[in-house]
């Protein structure tokens, strides 16, 4: 049995992903599992406050699909929560301001959460003040939306998945899937890369993998869990059979 506690100040209510189910038991699963001191996993330090996982691994601990994991650590990062380095072997989580939550003192502190919170009115105001505001800058939104001048490297290694060119412009409806699913497409690792670009290579008849690049783009993280399934099945290693025993 594990020893210990966290402590939980009444604020966390006001954290802005209180009400998911999935990204509160993800989060607190990650302040229960990391590292309450620094330690060392095959030659990496793993720092208070940080856990080596994957999402494979968060899903089956959790009951989770790798999709709602997926999009549940998208959440946190976003809301400043936690920070996330991939690697090809694993993912490193830091879990932001973590002695708010396991301090080492008597201290106790109130959480970052009301900052989260303090935002929100101001973020309310702004998307109201553009919604009001859309119908006057309607075409001057539509100029600016439909091209776009410099390709991030990771919506380039997505097009090439259809060998599209480099120079080709992107239409309004796959700007508005990229707007959509680029934090998704930056979050990949270099396996699930891998993954995708062998399925995507794969026969269409084979794997009935999207047809264009905003489908992809739309459905992205279902496609790296189809990719995954896909590879790992058509990637088992070849069993070797034995030199049958000669009878004499």
């Amino acid at each position: 049995m594990k020893q210990g506690w966290i402590k939980l100040h009444r604020g966390f209510t006001d954290w802005e992903w209180y009400q998911d189910a999935n990204a509160t038991r993800l989060f607190l699963h990650l302040l229960l599992t990391a590292n309450h001191k620094q330690a060392k996993w095959k030659g990496n330090t793993v720092g208070r406050g940080q856990l080596i996982t994957s999402r494979d691994h968060l899903a089956q601990e959790l009951g989770m699909t790798i999709q709602v994991v997926r999009t549940s650590l998208l959440k946190l990062k976003k809301a400043e929560n936690v920070t996330i380095e991939s690697t090809n072997r694993f993912t490193l989580i830091t879990v932001c301001n973590y002695d708010t939550y396991q301090s080492e003192g008597d201290a106790i502190n109130q959480p970052d959460n009301q900052r989260v919170t303090s935002k929100e009115p101001t973020d309310n105001k702004r998307i109201t003040t553009n919604k009001n505001d859309k119908n006057k800058d309607n075409e001057e939104n539509e100029k600016k939306t439909t091209s776009v001048s410099v390709k991030d490297a990771h919506q380039l290694r997505a097009e090439k998945l259809f060998n599209r060119k480099e120079y080709r412009q992107l239409d309004k409806s796959e700007i508005s899937a990229w707007n959509s699913a680029k934090d998704i497409v930056k979050s990949a690792t270099e396996r699930e890369w891998k993954e995708l670009e062998a399925f995507y290579a794969a026969p269409q008849r084979e794997t009935y993998a999207r047809k264009s690049f905003a489908t992809l783009l739309n459905n992205f993280s279902g496609e790296l869990d189809r990719a995954a399934q896909w590879y790992r099945k058509n990637n088992q290693p070849q069993t070797k059979l034995g030199t049958p025993t000669q009878w004499t």
